[in-house]
């Protein structure tokens, strides 16, 4: 099952870089075992005065039908998380490793470290991640880890240092998802991209899955990426056991299903001939620039459109600039739509977020037709890149490159009023 769904959380570390650092500051000359102390004598207090903070854990333990006292049991989750946020900040302050480890199935994670070829590793806010950095010391691939932007510039470059030991790069999630690229872009490297698989990068589009006796959402982001460049997924855990021990689970996914299910859209898709340009975009006439979508197949697209006398975007005899530019941008909509009527899902709204080296060379004018093509040069999740050509009369008459997004808005449905 497949849903959309905004989340709430906003995921950063508090306490901001006053607070990081002054804690910081204070591992730095007081023994890990002394903040865990603290910690014991914090957590009642912090549950006294935020108990909305506790409340879904409790709904959890009541419906998984915990008996005895549920207290005690969120007692013991926020020790344990404070211990692994502690045990983090600790390695950052002493930059030495007091904890020991043990792994499981750490051959399937080696296998893809000498491969060629790039990797996922699909992870979650389960565990203490950022100390793998100092258990699993690696030379043979670079590590780019995806973070979330928000987070103080303090822990951001504490991350980075972390993860150092790895040939690692952090990638921040941006607002204009210009980290979509450079993961791609990696990924195609032959490096390796860890990800947190239960964060929304770029999409809200989700698998819905029972997870621990209930439904819960799991954003596709990842496995669709992973299936579309046909890379490897692996899982990556690092949990907390007593006695200052972490325990690091490697597993490798199979993303084969995912693959197949994407080539089995690619090759019973309608036929272009029979779609209906309307069903296909979610503009509506006169702000329609796309009579007929012509090809389309893979990362590349071309439609046709005849100028007409009454065309918005006719000024003077001419076709205007901005129509030429719609005229690209609608021509990738054509696409996307395409795509959406073959997967049988809504069409949704698109948008342009940058334009750049958009040249016009003539105008053409009422009468003529367009002939416009589009090259998609990266595509991850809802952000493209694509570079454009529209031909009129056999010449070249205008090119440019555009960046777009698409939302997950849906289209109004094309009604046909014959």
């Amino acid at each position: 099952m497949i849903s959309e769904k905004k989340p709430a959380w906003k995921g950063t570390t508090g306490g901001g870089n006053f607070g990081q650092r002054a804690l910081l500051l204070l591992l730095r000359y007081v023994d890990i075992r002394a903040g865990y102390a603290i910690l014991a004598l914090v957590i009642p207090f912090y549950m006294l005065f935020n108990r909305s903070g506790y409340r879904p854990i409790r709904d959890y333990f009541r419906r998984r039908g915990y008996s005895g006292n549920i207290i005690f049991h969120i007692y013991r989750n926020h020790y344990l998380f404070g211990q692994m946020m502690l045990d983090k900040f600790y390695l950052f302050a002493r930059k030495k490793n007091p904890f020991t480890s043990r792994v499981t199935d750490w051959d399937q994670f080696t296998s893809l470290l000498k491969s060629d070829g790039g990797f996922l590793i699909a992870g979650a806010h389960t565990g203490n991640f950022e100390i793998c950095g100092y258990f699993l010391q690696q030379r043979l691939k670079k590590l780019n880890a995806v973070v979330f932007g928000g987070e103080s510039a303090f822990l951001q470059a504490k991350r980075a240092q972390a993860l150092s030991g790895n040939m690692a790069e952090l990638i921040p999630v941006m607002p204009d998802m210009s980290h979509l690229f450079v993961i791609k872009a990696a990924l195609e490297k032959g490096e390796m991209v860890s990800m947190p698989c239960d964060r929304l990068f770029g999409s809200s589009k989700s698998f819905t899955f029972t997870f621990l006796g209930a439904p819960a959402h799991f954003p596709m982001g990842a496995f669709l990426l992973a299936a579309q460049l046909e890379v490897p997924v692996c899982t990556l855990y690092v949990m907390r056991e007593p006695a200052r021990k972490y325990h690091i689970i490697c597993k490798q996914l199979d993303v084969e299903p995912v693959v197949q299910f994407l080539r089995f859209l690619e090759q019973h898709h309608p036929m272009i001939q029979s779609a209906n340009i309307l069903e296909l975009l979610p503009h509506r006439p006169p702000f329609v620039m796309v009579d007929r979508l012509t090809y389309c197949e893979g990362y590349h697209a071309t439609t046709e459109l005849l100028i007409t006398v009454d065309n918005i975007f006719c000024r003077n005899g001419f076709f205007s600039e901005a129509g030429l530019m719609e005229n690209m941008a609608q021509t990738c909509a054509a696409r996307m739509g395409f795509k959406s009527v073959a997967g049988n899902t809504r069409v949704k709204i698109g948008i342009i977020g940058a334009v750049k080296d958009f040249n016009v060379f003539f105008r053409p004018v009422p009468g003529d037709l367009l002939e416009t093509e589009i090259v998609i040069e990266n595509e991850v999740f809802n952000a493209i890149l694509l570079r454009a050509e529209i031909r009129c009369n056999g010449r070249t008459a205008a090119t440019g490159h555009m960046k777009l997004f698409l939302t997950d808005i849906d289209s109004q449905p094309h009604e046909d009023n014959a």
